[in-house]
């Protein structure tokens, strides 16, 4: 029904121009080429905005998360080396989960993104109001226009590689990366204090959905 309309309207377009020649009515392969890049994408647009939203929302809610922990964190425990996290602390984690954000804001402007490039800014991770700063700037500016980028990465000894990406597939990596570095500060968390985060804190979205559709089997 959408080529049909696309089709019809065509032609209104070419007779109302002045096209008289059956032969200038034919619907051009660069016509067509360009109802399949347009016309599809005015059909998907809503689904791909949705999505988009989803990852935007997803990563919020982890933030979120971030956040209440933060709060309740005192100073001595977000510095503290933790020894089950091989000496790490937590706010070492944090500031390696918000880094990544922030390259992915830098490389979004150059057109290429390298997380090795990473500042490693210590005031990160001895100081949580001003990560929590750094967190809502991020989250302020996650939505942006869907853009192709190149991911540059280290490769053993060699010069490194570039791998093309998208602007929204690094966001949906960062989301995986948040969680997965939640579960490592979740252990942090009970090593040093009495706090209680949410049972999801750290865990991934398909895990809570296998955990649920297990539970209604069993």
């Amino acid at each position: 029904m959408v080529l049909d309309m696309f089709l019809t309207g065509l032609l209104r377009v070419k007779c109302s121009a002045g096209y008289k020649d059956i032969r200038e009515l034919w619907i051009t392969d660069r016509e067509l080429r360009t109802f399949f890049r347009w016309g599809l994408l005015c059909i998907f647009a809503p689904v791909i905005k949705h999505r988009v939203m989803q990852v935007k929302y997803a990563i919020l809610q982890l933030f979120l998360q971030l956040e209440v922990m933060l709060e309740k964190l005192s100073d001595d425990e977000y510095n503290a080396s933790i020894e089950t996290l091989s000496g790490a602390s937590i706010g070492q984690h944090f500031r390696h989960v918000l880094e990544c954000f922030q390259e992915l804001g830098k490389g979004y402007h150059r057109g290429f993104v390298n997380y090795d490039l990473r500042k490693r800014d210590r005031n990160l991770e001895t100081s949580r109001r001003f990560a929590l700063r750094q967190m809502a700037l991020i989250g302020d500016t996650l939505e942006r226009p869907e853009k192709q980028l190149v991911l540059a990465m280290a490769a053993g000894e060699d010069d490194g590689i570039d791998v093309p990406t998208s602007y929204y597939r690094e966001l949906v990596h960062n989301l995986d990366h948040t969680v997965h570095h939640m579960a490592l500060m979740r252990i942090g968390v009970s090593a040093v204090s009495a706090i209680q985060l949410p049972e999801e804190f750290g865990v991934a979205y398909a895990t809570i959905k296998y955990r649920a559709n297990n539970s209604f089997s069993n």
